[in-house]
């Protein structure tokens, strides 16, 4: 998964490419592990693909970004600068 930009103030865009089709899980956390944002929960086809993370609602800060996708899962750190 990459996340563009980074840091971000208001919106990102988050690419990442699924090997099969099937359900996807994108959640953002706070340093506390808290869960701030769901970006995704639902099925997505195999292939390359893009979403838009609307960071607005978020506090300046670090959050960490999960991705979980069939048997795979990574995380990324992201800064949210703010306005």
């Amino acid at each position: 998964m990459s996340i563009a930009p980074n840091p971000l103030a208001n919106k990102a865009a988050l690419a990442y490419v699924l090997e099969q089709n099937g359900p996807v899980l994108i959640t953002v956390y706070d340093l506390s592990g808290k869960n701030v944002l769901t970006l995704v929960n639902e099925s997505r086809t195999a292939g390359p693909q893009t979403e838009v993370m609307n960071a607005e609602t978020l506090e300046p800060g670090v959050y960490v970004v999960s991705l979980i996708a069939g048997n795979n899962a990574s995380l990324t750190r992201i800064v949210v600068t703010g306005n």
